[in-house]
């Protein structure tokens, strides 16, 4: 046969790859390396070009029975049984969540609750954006500045202005193809730098000490500064190596401008999902350094004297734990990582067969400080050559260490961060609550354009009906801003001398909202009677039941949340500068109103009752002197 002539003529008869399969432990073992797409093609163009057993291969001789044989495995292996292996970590991660979930504080609120609780949180921390109040109060020229920078097409332009600023930096070639190309975009860079310049100036003249108030503005001041100086050391030391360095360091913070397209809602999504994956990723990645520690010790006591080979060799190695950690968080990300386990399951007579030799791992022994001299005069202990440690005879350590971490590690804790970030993204979606927050920041600017922060009480009325009208998506001008919420809950009309007690108690019964003693109505009240409706409803109506379960939200919920809430609620008041003031209750300011009317009415009655009847009296008695 062919392996006979080979080495009749003094050649050597060897697999052309490692992997074979020549028992059932092979047999599985090289399966379940190519469902790690690792070498899969080398292993395919082998069984193709395979005959029989010590013949030479030929080229696609079975290229029709295994070429489909791989390409199915791979597709039911890879794409299929470990695509579906991450859906079942991330469903038993979400169902471990959900679980957690319920054991929590959260359990006392029903869904309804937590909607609104969440809700209130959001409007608490979106009061910042009314940067200026009492605009009213503001000169003229301040007044137009305010309203350009808060313009969207103040933010539009500029965010035209940043993406041509990109596109000027990305235009940087070396070599330069024209002599004037790189003058061209460093003019063009002092121009953007005074535009970003004339921005920053605007922006504080209309805010004032507000400014720093924005996260966005402190990051554009920050680039904006870095830019400066980058030019300022550009233009006053040209030859001054440092300075040229720093040069460089600053026009990085130029780019870093891209991060205001992340305002847009699609790009703010994906990006609020790294931000809060990234407090559950410490802990992913806190679970991943432990056990690639555990491995890189473990490999230093197994492998660290190997026999170094083709790809077991400087790059990759377990001489200490160092090397040991970078070679195994290299195989994180699956490269290499079944070379280096075939190149530990080489034995002894394999090496043999390769023309080398290997020390026996019996031998291989520096336990002591006169073996260890032993084997450093034979340069083994710089140099080391063992074989690899075996078990009844047989080489199974490295396969077992290299299964088991890619099970453990590449298959578990690598997918548990796909289902930590799908996590942050659900997160990171615009909740039903925070897009009626945005509405009603929307519609109060209309309500209120100078930002007092107050309303007057029918005000208010069109206010919150409005918002409710616009979610339930309602037509305002058919319905004549009268009845949006329900027949029994909004069904009387609004007008500048609106009545308390024209009020029909079942309608302001739904109402949890404080009024001040003259009347007015502020934009925290407002906008959570507004939330208030409009969580507590379906896509096109409100549910009554819904709304009692809101109205025990404040009492079911847990002291430490309830205080906290209302820590962030008087926050929220004092950046929109709201005095405290003496509140009342709508339901009682309406109620008292109606005792009132109702009195006065008592007390007119019967006093006209009293006079109807002294007048009968004074009536009967002249009567009677006429008479007499």
């Amino acid at each position: 046969d062919d392996a006979a002539f080979c080495v009749e003529q003094g050649g050597k008869w060897a697999l052309p790859i490692p992997q074979n399969f020549d028992n059932i432990w092979m047999s599985l073992l090289v399966l379940f390396e190519i469902s790690s797409t690792e070498a899969w093609v080398d292993v395919l163009y082998a069984a193709c070009d395979s005959t029989d057993v010590y013949l030479e291969p030929e080229r696609d001789n079975r290229q029709w029975l295994f070429a489909p044989f791989f390409v199915i495995y791979i597709f039911m292996s890879f794409m299929f049984l470990l695509n579906l292996s991450v859906g079942v970590i991330v469903d038993n991660f979400m169902e471990l969540k959900d679980d957690l979930k319920e054991q929590g504080q959260e359990v006392m609120l029903t869904d309804s609750q937590q909607k609104w609780v969440k809700g209130v949180k959001t409007l608490c921390h979106r009061s910042f954006v009314f940067r200026l109040t009492n605009l009213h109060l503001l000169k003229p020229v301040r007044r137009q500045v305010y309203n350009l920078v808060q313009s969207p097409f103040f933010d539009a332009t500029l965010t035209i202005i940043i993406i041509a600023n990109t596109v000027v930096m990305a235009s940087k070639i070396f070599p330069q193809p024209v002599p004037w190309w790189n003058d061209a975009i460093q003019g063009l860079d002092f121009v953007f730098t005074f535009i970003f310049l004339v921005e920053f100036l605007l922006k504080f003249y209309a805010l004032h000490g507000y400014y720093w108030t924005d996260n966005w503005n402190r990051f554009d001041f920050v680039c904006l500064v870095a830019a400066i100086i980058g030019i300022v050391l550009s233009i006053a030391a040209p030859g001054f190596e440092l300075g040229q360095t720093f040069t460089q360091i600053f026009r990085i913070f130029r780019v870093a401008r891209l991060f205001r397209l992340l305002r847009s809602k699609r790009l703010n999504k994906i990006f609020m999902a790294l931000v809060l994956s990234l407090p559950k990723l410490g802990n992913v990645l806190g679970i991943l350094i432990l056990l690639l520690t555990l491995y890189s010790i473990l490999g230093v006591s197994l492998f660290s004297a190997a026999k170094p080979n083709d790809v077991l060799n400087i790059h990759g190695n377990f001489h200490h734990f160092g090397w040991a950690f970078i070679t195994l968080f290299r195989a994180v990300t699956g490269e290499a990582w079944n070379s280096i386990m075939h190149d530990l399951l080489l034995r002894e007579e394999d090496w043999f067969r390769q023309g080398s030799w290997c020390t026996p791992d019996t031998l291989y022994d520096a336990s002591t400080e006169e073996k260890f001299e032993i084997m450093n005069s034979k340069c083994l202990i710089e140099r080391p050559n063992a074989c690899v440690q075996t078990i009844l005879g047989k080489n199974w350590l490295p396969s077992i260490y290299w299964v088991t971490y890619i099970l453990l590690i590449v298959l578990m804790v690598m997918n548990l961060v796909i289902a930590v970030i799908l996590e942050g993204y659900e997160d990171g979606q615009m909740r039903p609550e925070d897009e009626v927050i945005d509405l009603c920041i929307k519609i109060w600017r209309k309500y209120d354009s100078d930002h007092v922060m107050v309303l007057n009480l029918p005000e208010a009325m069109s206010f919150i009906n409005e918002v409710v009208c616009e979610w339930y998506g309602a037509d305002l001008e058919a319905r004549k801003v009268a009845s949006a919420f329900t027949k029994d809950t909004m069904a009387f009309p609004f007008s500048p001398e609106l009545d308390l007690a024209r009020i029909p108690m079942r309608c302001v019964a739904s109402f949890q909202m404080k009024i001040t003693s003259d009347g007015k109505v502020d934009f925290f009240e407002a906008s959570r009677q507004a939330l208030r409706f409009c969580v507590s409803g379906s896509q096109t109506s409100i549910d009554a039941a819904i709304l009692d379960e809101i109205k025990e939200a404040d009492e079911v919920m847990p002291a430490k949340d309830a205080k906290k809430m209302q820590q962030l609620e008087d926050k929220g008041k004092k950046l929109l500068c709201l005095a405290p003031q003496d509140m009342v209750d709508l339901r009682q300011a309406v109620a008292v109103v109606k005792l009132q009317k109702y009195y006065r009415r008592v007390i007119v009655r019967k006093t006209q009752e009293r006079q109807n009847k002294n007048q009968l009296k004074v009536v009967e008695a002249g009567s009677t002197n006429v008479e007499d």
